[in-house]
């Protein structure tokens, strides 16, 4: 029986002019495992949205016949858009779901607070029971390896393990078709292994799959392989025909060899812990590290490791191990609790997800913004940028002027690499930077990393793949190296460790990596991660429903109020409800100031673009700019709005869990039911709205660290470097600690700290827009 057909079908993005499928036709029966294979660019996620929906061809038809889990059958629906079939009216909720895909970028499809919410949002929407909702979750949680951490935040998790967790949300739903867009791609090799166990025993069972993946052991466990070229199909037989055309796969996946030398002729990668070597050869070290996101979890203690001048080193170790963790520490991104980091010059660092945070509209000005940052200019700076763009495989010629948004998730990746090769630093740090590549772009960024080293840097990188480990000089496996070196290690009072750490790197002619101002990017963080915390206040005690009419009616007074002394009476009212919900006023503090520059600036629009009114006294007047007692209420009502505001949001979004924030809508919205009222829709966009800040926190987060990285939002902060050598800038005019300062950092007025903040605000918006549609997609796909 034909579960799918697809019939000349094409599609082009309207806004690129690219036709990213041509004249593809094949068909699916139930039941089948198809691997769909082709080279970055060549239209698999384009094919994979068409089938789920999610995109309208541009011309022919994609046909799925679909049936419920009682045997009613869907009616059968030719769709050229997202809602591609109807679904009959029946007397108990399906069981399962037409399709179900988990998309390419992990980042945009998680919804919940918590994994067990989360992985319990696509059953909820099914309308299942309770019992078969918590036993769908406690399946598929298990099956990647997850159950255990299920009341955990989300946020916490690292992006192998984010992967994971959007597999299990998909699973949950028990879809016919379920389609997988490289899901597997930062997953250690462990985990794949029991997924893909678990889709050969799913499809033995009946479901039909469509596994997009960029690996041929993944491939192979298909029945059938299709191939495309370009957007047009080019291969579609079994997996023996495909084994018999081995010059074919040879050119579909090549072998996976260094070009460049190696320092030993011939010499294999060695393994060892990281031990310490001779300090004519130190690069980097990590020396008595102790590090933990939370009390009592740990991720480094006591941690020491050596990284060898003008080696290729890989870390490996399985998801959530501290990979990522440790490169943003050697970065200067996170702050050690204890412990030393000494390198040769500030390390520079490939985010793994460091496409996502990709600002400028055109490739070459994307990678130029670092190489700018320290001075470069003119045919200067255009060799910097068109020789790291060629090294990366994006030749300059052909992409300079390419906008960004038109290249595919690969070509982006190359781009994001391009901007940090760009740097010309010492120490190169690149976190999973293959993750999502083909075969034929993996090689060419692994003789990338391998030719960097032979020019004399040193280059760390992380990954899953053991081929790509082996093609390093030296591997660590980073979780017996935190066992062997613990083990090993001699523990000291905290100001002996601190003063031999130091000692030990200076003598060895490093200098200590010192962080850079984080107080902004850790305050995203907690953000991103929900304010919401375990506590026996009286507001967390209250019941859902009592809690969100207490929050409303003071949240809407407090917009409403225009009376100053009223409205002061309700910040006061504000503030005595954080402290009941125990939420630390210093922390709170601390927030409203962080809010200070923004609310004096809408002052300041106020000023310009508001009208005096008719025959009031002027204060002051420059310009447009003009201060009558109108405008000068205006701006005090302004801040004490906020003020009231953001002890409200804090104290309600600190004592509710998004959990019980749902369940108490359900109730106060009952009697609307009886209306015919979908409520369940208006419940769930009030929930989604306080989860979509945490998002928005961790766009802005991922922004700040690349422009961090590339010299960006870093103006005035010299401390730990030497005369001149201003962080991100090597023009001794812009730097403003000249000799004789001691290299410590300039505090900056609030001001100051807006005016280096400008330059994320067209990034924040553009991507804050494209998390949007993301997250509308992610909440299609879960059947929301």
């Amino acid at each position: 029986m034909i579960h799918l057909r697809a019939e000349h079908i094409s599609f082009v993005y309207p806004d690129r002019n690219i036709h990213a499928l041509k004249d593809v036709s094949f068909t699916v029966e139930r039941g089948e495992y198809i691997a769909v294979l082709g080279a970055n660019g060549s239209g698999k996620s384009t094919l994979a949205r068409l089938i789920a929906g999610f995109l309208p061809c541009t011309s022919g038809t994609v046909e799925l016949n679909t049936v419920s889990a009682h045997s009613s059958p869907w009616q059968s629906a030719v769709h050229s858009g997202r809602r591609h079939f109807k679904e009959p009216r029946l007397s108990v909720p399906p069981l399962t779901v037409p399709t179900g895909i988990v998309f390419q970028n992990v980042q945009n499809q998680i919804i919940g607070e918590t994994l067990a919410a989360d992985t319990a949002f696509g059953p909820e929407n099914l309308g299942l029971d309770t019992a078969i909702i918590e036993k769908r979750c406690f399946e598929s949680l298990s099956l990647v390896g997850l159950f255990d951490s299920r009341f955990e935040k989300t946020a916490s998790l690292s992006q192998g393990q984010r992967q994971k967790l959007v597999l299990a949300g998909i699973v949950a739903m028990h879809p016919e078709l379920m389609i997988l867009d490289e899901a597997l791609a930062m997953t250690d090799p462990a985990m794949r292994q029991t997924v893909l166990d678990f889709l050969d025993e799913r499809h033995k069972e009946g479901l039909t799959l469509i596994h997009v993946t960029h690996d041929l052991d993944e491939a192979l466990r298909a029945e059938r392989i299709i191939v495309l070229d370009d957007g047009v199909l080019t291969f579609d037989g079994s997996v023996g025909e495909l084994k018999r055309k081995r010059g074919f796969i040879k050119t579909l996946f090549p072998p996976l060899v260094r070009q460049a030398k190696k320092a030993e002729k011939n010499a294999p990668c060695r393994i060892d812990n990281g031990a310490a070597s001779e300090p004519e050869k130190m690069a980097l070290r990590f020396s008595h590290l102790d590090f933990s996101y939370r009390s009592g979890t740990p991720i480094f203690k006591n941690f020491s490791l050596d990284i060898r001048a003008g080696e290729l080193t890989a870390i490996t170790g399985r998801s959530g191990s501290g990979k990522s963790t440790l490169f943003e520490l050697a970065a200067g991104l996170l702050k050690p609790a204890g412990g030393n980091i000494g390198a040769r010059g500030r390390p520079v660092l490939a985010l793994q997800l460091s496409e996502s945070a990709l600002f400028e509209e055109f490739a070459a000005d994307d990678v130029a913004f670092g190489p700018q940052n320290r001075g470069l200019s003119g045919e200067t700076l255009r060799g910097r940028v068109q020789e790291a763009m060629n090294m990366c495989g994006l030749p300059f010629e052909d992409f300079a002027d390419r906008r960004i948004h038109t290249l595919s998730g690969g070509e982006k990746r190359k781009l994001a690499l391009a901007g940090i090769i760009a740097l010309e630093s010492e120490v190169y740090l690149f976190d999973e930077p293959t993750a999502g590549l083909d075969p034929k772009s993996r090689l060419q960024v692994m003789n990338t990393l391998a030719a960097l080293a032979e020019s004399g840097k040193t280059v760390v990188f992380s990954t899953h793949r053991l081929d790509e480990a082996a093609f390093a000089d030296r591997r660590i496996d980073i979780e017996r190296a935190k066992k062997e070196g613990c083990a090993s290690a001699v523990y000291l009072s905290e100001a002996a460790r601190s003063s031999a750490e130091k000692d030990s790197i200076q003598k060895d002619g490093l200098q200590t990596v010192e962080e850079t101002d984080t107080s902004l990017l850790e305050s995203l963080r907690r953000t991103s991660s929900g304010l919401y915390e375990k506590a026996s206040s009286p507001l967390h005690k209250l019941p859902p429903p009592a809690k969100i009419l207490l929050f409303l009616s003071l949240f809407i007074a407090s917009l409403c109020i225009q009376n100053t002394a009223a409205l002061a009476v309700c910040t006061l009212a504000a503030l005595i409800y954080a402290r009941i919900a125990r939420f630390s006023l210093l922390r709170l503090a601390g927030l409203f100031f962080k809010f200070v520059p923004w609310l004096l600036l809408f002052a300041l629009f106020q000023c310009v673009f508001f009208p005096a009114a008719e025959g009031e006294a002027v204060y002051f007047a420059f310009k447009a700019v003009t201060l009558t007692p109108s405008k000068l209420r205006l701006a005090i009502l302004t801040i004490l709005h906020a003020a009231a505001a953001l002890p409200l949001l804090t104290g309600f979004m600190y004592s509710c869990e998004s959990g019980e924030l749902l369940e108490g809508f359900k109730k106060l919205l009952l009697p609307l039911d009886k209306l015919d009222v979908k409520t369940k829709y208006v419940s769930f966009t009030f929930v989604l709205v306080f989860r979509f800040l945490p998002i928005l926190a961790d766009t802005a987060a991922q922004i700040i660290k690349t422009q961090l990285i590339r010299g960006g939002l870093a103006e005035d902060e010299c401390r730990g470097l030497k005369d001149g050598q201003r962080r991100g800038c090597n023009r001794d005019e812009r730097c403003a600690h000249k000799a004789g300062k001691g290299g410590t950092k300039k505090r900056r007025g609030p001001f100051s700290r807006l005016r280096s903040m400008l330059p994320l605000f067209v990034p924040l918006i553009s991507q804050t827009l494209r998390r949007a549609e993301a997250f509308a997609e992610t909440l299609d796909a879960r059947y929301f």
